[in-house]
């Protein structure tokens, strides 16, 4: 099992699980991803690589960009510097129609106490 570390910030657990049978190496890559809210950065130059069939796990308190991840992988927000590949789709060249079809290669599970 691999664990992803985004920050020094980091310290509660939310976990993806990626891919299902797909012949890329690196199933999602972030390039010096960023994104910012009106109140501040959600994420600052952002680079990471999770590989086929990896279990990643992102952890961090409240405010350290976890959602703000999720969301960028889930293509729910696009990032605003830097780029995401995700298997063979890079969300600079990402049409609004492909979305739903790159969603359903993707597994997130979202810890939540309703799960338990």
């Amino acid at each position: 099992m691999d664990f992803l570390s985004i920050s020094h910030r980091i310290n509660l657990i939310v976990f993806i699980l990626f891919c299902k049978g797909e012949n890329f190496k690196n199933m999602l890559h972030f390039f010096n991803v960023s994104f910012q809210y009106k109140y501040g950065y959600g994420v600052s130059n952002l680079s990471f690589s999770v590989e086929n069939g990896e279990f990643v796990f992102l952890v961090g308190p409240s405010g350290a960009g976890k959602t703000t991840i999720f969301k960028l992988i889930n293509l729910e927000l696009f990032p605003q510097t830097g780029n995401i590949v995700l298997g063979d789709r890079n969300s600079i060249y990402l049409r609004k129609k492909d979305i739903p079809y790159i969603r359903r290669r993707l597994g997130i599970v979202f810890q939540d106490f309703k799960l338990l």
